[in-house]
């Protein structure tokens, strides 16, 4: 592991501790709040004040804030839209509990073009695709970005792996892709603890 790699777990550990921090913090202000109001007023039920109304826009900003600094943004590309709808079910499976961002891409050229457009945390990349293979596409991603790249292919032999490798691909999993297995390989892209066991062992099969 070199030291921009151990930079990048490093800033994305970090960031899950202070999303895990601060939507902590921002409920307790919310019960402590809620509780302090139940203590001190015994009257009768009344129309919300400017107070308590700028106290509940206040919090709410602040949850704003915390939910879009903690969302997972993911980007899978495939030129195949039964494995963009599979992918996407599987994925709605794996990410259970967490706050993420899904786009899609059919080709490498559409995914340079949302990659340079938006951050993503992830790219999970088809190989065989029209236009701009997933090689050439990985290739490009690397002269501008180190997002984390996951090759999701039926092209999966030891001299292809290698190939992704070398163009700075991060993982490789083989169609049909087995759920555990995209997680660990998602999480470990994302520095996320697993979440532990799923409902379902196997996705369904991804076609070439």
């Amino acid at each position: 592991m070199d030291k921009e790699q151990q930079e990048s777990i490093i800033v994305k550990t970090k960031r899950n501790i202070a999303c895990l921090t601060a939507t902590t913090s921002t409920t307790t202000k919310t019960i402590d709040n809620r509780q302090k109001h139940k203590n001190v007023n015994h009257s009768p039920p009344i129309s919300p004040s400017d107070h308590d109304t700028s106290l509940t826009t206040s919090l709410q900003k602040e949850l704003d804030a915390v939910t879009a600094d903690c969302t997972i943004h993911i980007l899978i590309v495939d030129d195949n839209p039964i494995n963009l709808n599979i992918l996407r079910k599987t994925l709605s499976v794996i990410m259970i509990g967490k706050i993420y961002h899904l786009e899609e891409a059919s080709n490498g050229f559409e995914a340079l073009k949302l990659i340079k457009q938006h951050s993503f945390d992830v790219v999970l990349l088809d190989i065989d695709m029209p236009l701009l293979n997933g090689i050439e596409t990985s290739k490009e991603i690397r002269t501008f970005s180190s997002i984390p790249i996951i090759a999701i292919t039926t092209n999966d032999s030891n001299k292809s792996k290698k190939a992704y490798y070398q163009v700075g691909m991060n993982d490789c999993l083989s169609k049909p892709v087995n759920t555990h297995t995209l997680e660990a390989s998602l999480f470990n892209a994302l520095s996320i603890p697993l979440s532990g066991p799923l409902s379902s062992p196997l996705s369904p099969n991804l076609e070439k």
